[in-house]
């Protein structure tokens, strides 16, 4: 199987400026950190695209892995693995979805 491409989402990538906003406020240096974690974290799952807990109760064939405190949320299909979402495990899901 040829390797997947990484799509992220515009509404991931608005979830990743929102953690780096919140995290900044106390620690810029962290702030990157963090953003960087995530980002390699998601090239981690092109890799192992089944790595992830299916979540189809939050939407069809949504699957969840964590890094930190942070859920990144992602389908895969035949040529991509797409991050649909990056949120705080303690939000309420459901309403993200």
């Amino acid at each position: 199987m040829s390797q997947l491409q990484l799509v992220i989402t515009d509404t991931a990538q608005d979830d990743l400026g929102d953690i780096w906003d919140y995290r900044a406020e106390y620690d810029i240096a962290s702030a990157d950190k963090l953003i960087d974690r995530i980002v390699v974290h998601c090239r981690l799952i092109v890799t192992m695209p089944r790595m992830g807990t299916p979540r189809d109760d939050l939407a069809p064939g949504i699957r969840a892995t964590v890094i930190d405190r942070y859920m990144v949320f992602y389908r895969v299909d035949a040529h991509q693995l797409v991050v649909a979402r990056i949120l705080k495990g303690q939000r309420h899901l459901p309403d993200f979805f």
